[in-house]
C-alpha cells in the first residue's frame, strides 16, 4: 500500500513537473521577498489559525494534538499539486516545499512543544532529518526534475498530451486519496 501511495506521489509531482521551465524559478529568484513573506507566513499564520479554532471550538483532546501536529507540519508534496490544479504559481509552491520541509526540522518540535504546553499535558514530537530529506528528494526534487527534464526534451509531445497527463495526475490524486483511507480506516472507525 506504501509504495502505492509512493508511486502515485512520485506520478503527480512528475506532472507537475511537466508545467515549470527554468524560466519559472529564474523570475521567482528576481522576486525573493515573496519567497520569504510566504515562508514565515507559513511558520506563523498556521500555527495562529490552528490556535484560534483550538480556543474557539470545543475540541477533544485528541483532535486538538492532530490540530497542533498539522500546523507545525511541512507542505507536501501533493500540494504543488493543488497549486497545478488552481494555475497557482506552481514554481513559488515548489520552492516554498523544500523550505517548508528544512524549517519543519526545528518548526515541528517549536510548534508542537509550544501548543502541547497551551493546549495539552502531553510530550513534544520529533522530526528526523534523515528521512523528510529524503522524501523531499524521492518525492518532490527528483519527479518535479523529471517532469522539467521531459518538457525540454520532448515539447511536442508533452504539449500534445497534456490533457491527458492532466487525467493522469487527477487519476493519481484520486487514488491517492482512496489508498490513504483504506490504509487509514481502522483509526477512523476507532476515532468514532
Amino acid at each position: 500500500m506504501d509504495l502505492a501511495i509512493q508511486a502515485c506521489v512520485f506520478v503527480i509531482m512528475t506532472i507537475v513537473g511537466l508545467d515549470l521551465t527554468r524560466e519559472d524559478f529564474v523570475r521567482l529568484s528576481e522576486r525573493p521577498v515573496l519567497v520569504i513573506a510566504a515562508s514565515v507566513a507559513q511558520w506563523v499564520a498556521l500555527p495562529l489559525i490552528a490556535w484560534a479554532i483550538i480556543i474557539a471550538l470545543p475540541l477533544p483532546s485528541h483532535i486538538v494534538a492532530g490540530t497542533i501536529l498539522l500546523a507545525a507540519c511541512p507542505a507536501g508534496a501533493i500540494s504543488n499539486y493543488y497549486a497545478h490544479i488552481a494555475r497557482a504559481d506552481v514554481a513559488l509552491s515548489v520552492t516554498l516545499t523544500p523550505i517548508s520541509t528544512a524549517a519543519a526540522i526545528l518548526k515541528m518540535p517549536l510548534i508542537t512543544a509550544v501548543g502541547n504546553r497551551l493546549f495539552l499535558e502531553g510530550s513534544g514530537v520529533t522530526a528526523p532529518a534523515g528521512p523528510i530529506a529524503l522524501q523531499v528528494l524521492l518525492f518532490l526534487l527528483l519527479p518535479v526534475i523529471t517532469g522539467m527534464w521531459l518538457r525540454s526534451s520532448f515539447p511536442k509531445a508533452v504539449a500534445r498530451h497534456k490533457v491527458t497527463a492532466r487525467r493522469i495526475g487527477d487519476a493519481a490524486l484520486f487514488l491517492t486519496v482512496a489508498f490513504l483511507l483504506f490504509k487509514l480506516r481502522q483509526y477512523a472507525i476507532d476515532g468514532i
